[in-house]
């Protein structure tokens, strides 16, 4: 039984993160709200199920959401929001914080460069924008260390109000 319930969690939390990928596809406005949720995903599901489930709900959500042709969203969900969960959950299971944000930042940054090469690569045009490239990355960085802080309570939130529900 125990293995039935794992997959059927797995499927779930998969089918889960598409939705959230499709919505994100779709609405023109809360494209980054719905990749955030999508990503709150791996996370969960290692909580529930494991690494190696994890990585099965991740790989299915990724490929899923490649075939179902939701471009733009699929591509930044597999290179970044996806893979993070696990990224995460890595560096902290190092418990020294200056080398945790380090390798996070680092992290960030490569799937950021390779975002942008895929994106050049794909789509025909790149939106430009008319800020200075460092003020940028300073952005980027700080919206970066937002988004890890809020993904760290959401996960703090999941196990402490739903850990009874979760296993």
């Amino acid at each position: 039984m125990n293995k039935s319930y794992n997959i059927a969690k797995g499927g779930l939390l998969t089918a889960l993160s598409l939705i959230f990928l499709y919505l994100g596809s779709i609405m023109p406005t809360n494209k980054l709200a719905f990749l955030t949720l999508a990503s709150c995903i791996i996370p969960l599901s290692l909580l529930m199920l494991g690494v190696k489930s994890a990585v099965i709900v991740y790989a299915a959500s990724s490929i899923l959401s490649l075939l179902l042709g939701l471009k733009g969203s699929a591509l930044v969900y597999t290179l970044f929001f996806g893979s993070y969960g696990f990224i995460k959950y890595y560096c902290e299971a190092l418990r020294k914080p200056i080398l945790e944000i380090f390798l996070k930042l680092a992290f960030f940054n490569v799937t950021v460069f390779i975002s942008y090469i895929a994106y050049k690569l794909f789509f025909i045009e790149i939106p430009t924008v008319k800020v200075s490239f460092y003020l940028l990355a300073i952005g980027l960085q700080i919206a970066f260390i937002f988004y890890d802080y809020a993904l760290t309570l959401i996960i703090a939130y999941i196990n402490k109000r739903l850990s009874n529900i979760l296993k």
